[in-house]
């Protein structure tokens, strides 16, 4: 069974119809009902020069309407809980671990047909990071048919792999068990076929003992991975695009991403996240890489999804689409759909450009 998701800023899965609640044309309008902020930014918050816009009016057209026609992807958000004081990062006017913030960002998902979440999740040892999880399991647990998951992130055992005599297999099995006992248990946790499904960012770079971990951890979840490495690792069920960094219109990783899991031989199905996102830009971070994608004014983010299309537009439905000024694409017939989308939600989607009905 094929299974798909669209990762790093979006994450897309093709398994079930979503309906996105949108505005309608009709009905009484005003200047201050078109203008008004109605995301879950913050409206302190004032925009950036890189082309984060301030909080104001982004059309809740449904997301879905970018993809092929036809297409029943699940979509979900990429949730980066680090916007906290003890994480001197960018002030964007609210704090990640409020359960209130939690909440409307729940509500702005869903309204724009977003299905889920996925938590970054920095494990036992950060609680201050790790209060956006618990926030987000509650929300969901509120909206029938809106899910969530949790991402175990490298940083998560940072502290332990700099201990001398520190196991990490041992740590790692720790969080997985407390994530089971605290949010797969959940009846809103995204499951597939009946098992909880984990991700992790960038864990499998350290010496982690993963027979071991699949042997003691609770719940028996499905292990999914980022890049293309994931579709080869014995340990991982699946993989999950991210942000391709090369800065380039043309996307080379998400066609290297897309063409291995279309091309590798398994004996087994897996889950596949494919991303979209609307452009990257890390120079205001502590961590900086000095990594910088422009968004183009929402183009990137349409690039994104034509990058999809192009992929996973099932044998048949192939059309001709404008992918970007004076150009046109036709999209590749494939056999296999995309089953899921993910995309990263921190406070706003689009820029100005996009921000009208």
């Amino acid at each position: 069974m094929l299974r798909f998701i669209l990762g790093a800023s979006l994450l897309l899965i093709v398994t079930g119809t979503s309906v996105a609640q949108y505005e309608s044309p009709s009905g009484s309008h005003t200047l201050q009902s078109e203008t008004r902020n109605n995301t879950s930014a913050s409206d302190s918050f004032r925009g950036m020069s890189n082309g984060n816009a301030p909080a104001s009016h982004v059309s809740k057209l449904p997301l879905r309407s970018l993809l092929y026609p036809g297409a029943t992807a699940k979509i979900y958000a990429r949730v980066v809980p680090f916007f906290l004081k003890s994480q001197k990062h960018v002030d964007v006017g609210y704090k990640s671990g409020d359960p209130r913030q939690a909440a409307r960002q729940v509500e702005d998902m869903i309204s724009r047909g977003i299905d889920g979440a996925i938590v970054d999740w920095y494990g036992t040892e950060h609680p201050d990071l790790g209060r956006a999880s618990d926030n987000f399991r509650d929300a969901a647990e509120g909206h029938s048919g809106f899910t969530f998951a949790i991402s175990e992130d490298k940083g998560a055992l940072k502290d332990c792999a700099r201990k001398p005599g520190c196991d990490l297999t041992r740590h790692l099995i720790d969080d997985l068990n407390y994530a089971y006992d605290h949010f797969e248990k959940s009846a809103a946790y995204l499951q597939s076929d009946g098992r909880p499904v984990v991700f992790f960012f960038d864990v499998n770079q350290l010496r982690i003992d993963w027979s071991q971990v699949r042997q003691a951890v609770d719940g028996n979840p499905l292990f999914v991975f980022r890049n293309t490495k994931a579709f080869s690792l014995p340990q991982s069920d699946g993989g999950f695009a991210w942000v391709d960094h090369t800065g380039h219109r043309e996307m080379p990783y998400f066609d290297h991403f897309y063409k291995k899991y279309l091309d590798v031989g398994r004996p087994r199905s897996a889950l596949m996240f494919a991303s979209v996102y609307k452009g990257f830009d890390d120079r205001a971070a502590s961590w900086s890489e000095n990594r910088v994608t422009n968004q183009e004014c929402g183009q990137i983010w349409l690039d994104a999804f034509a990058r999809i299309n192009r992929h996973f537009e099932p044998t048949g439905a192939s059309i001709s689409f404008r992918s970007s000024p004076g150009m046109i694409m036709k999209r590749e017939r494939r056999s296999k759909p995309v089953s899921t989308i993910a995309f990263r939600f921190k406070h706003r989607f689009l820029c100005d450009f996009w921000s009208g009905s």
